[in-house]
């Protein structure tokens, strides 16, 4: 693997190319006066000024899958292409933050040429200080370090939020999903619901109760868990946790070569999980709730 230094080297140097080569399709028509002329490569107070070649940026929108109902905000929206893509060619609503005066008004200027002003605002704002809780889809295009210290911030935000980043990760939080598809590296990351903790349910009429315990551990979206039922510890087979989404199979030994297998899907609101069990002891599908009864390293809830 090539260093960190040269890695950002190269990738700078694509994406001035790409920029370059794009700039013209991203531009107004012909004639029409410009408050400012940004130059490919200024400088800016943490960053220079690359922008996202129309092709990526048109990825980045399908892949983080905007539609109408959609609040986008871009973090450090130079010219204001993406959140004006966004409108234009998809319906949603958003604004974009940059502390440069300058950009700020061109993507004003350029959103009311697109005629999407209304669905697409800007601001002079710091990325840092910028309040993220309205958005379903965050964008960004920022050094990696930039991305390490929003990432607590993101990670706030609620659960099945879609943030998409290009050319850089963000750190041990791998992406749910990466194109590859332009010369850009894209990558989506959908914040993952707070599951780490004791679980409890049960199933079952009065008196003849077959009561769960789940011990939940949890990176990111990455979970492993162990349930206990009477005597047995069966480990969580293929959980997954996108969003609020969290599935898992438990199979349970009833003699050494025959397992009862049972399929659990449902949605992570707080401390509660509901959903359905599909299968078990009767091979019948149940509805299926579950309660947080402690936090992982913290007091019962």
């Amino acid at each position: 693997m090539l260093p960190l230094g040269r890695q950002l080297a190269y990738a700078l140097a694509a994406a001035l190319a790409a920029a370059v080569l794009s700039s013209a399709s991203v531009s107004v028509s012909a004639g029409t006066p410009e408050p400012f002329k940004p130059e490919v490569g200024q400088a800016g107070q943490d960053v220079i000024w690359v922008p996202t070649p129309a092709r990526a940026v048109e990825r980045m929108l399908a892949l983080a899958r905007v539609g109408p109902d959609d609040f986008l905000i871009d973090l450090g929206s130079g010219d204001g292409r993406i959140v004006i893509a966004a409108a234009r060619r998809w319906g949603a609503r958003g604004f974009g933050v940059d502390l440069n005066p300058d950009m700020v008004r061109l993507s004003e200027h350029r959103a009311r040429e697109a005629g999407v002003s209304d669905r697409a605002k800007f601001y002079v704002r710091d990325i840092f200080k910028t309040d993220l809780r309205e958005a379903s889809v965050v964008t960004l295009y920022l050094l990696p370090e930039l991305n390490l210290r929003l990432r607590p911030q993101l990670l706030k935000l609620v659960p099945g939020t879609r943030i998409v980043a290009n050319a850089f990760d963000m750190g041990e939080w791998e992406a749910d999903e990466v194109d590859t598809t332009t010369a850009s590296m894209l990558r989506l990351w959908v914040v993952p619901a707070d599951v780490a903790g004791h679980w409890s349910w049960s199933f079952g009429p009065k008196g003849h109760l077959r009561s769960f315990e789940l011990d939940i551990n949890q990176q990111f979206q990455r979970i492993s868990g162990v349930v206990t039922l009477g005597q047995q510890r069966l480990r969580l087979r293929n959980p997954k946790l996108k969003g609020s989404e969290l599935s898992f199979v438990l199979l349970e030994q009833q003699r050494a070569d025959h397992g009862v297998r049972s399929d659990y899907v449902g949605r992570v609101k707080g401390d509660v999980i509901e959903g359905e069990m599909t299968g078990g002891m009767d091979g019948k599908r149940l509805k299926w709730t579950a309660k947080r009864r402690a936090r992982a390293g913290s007091n019962p809830v």
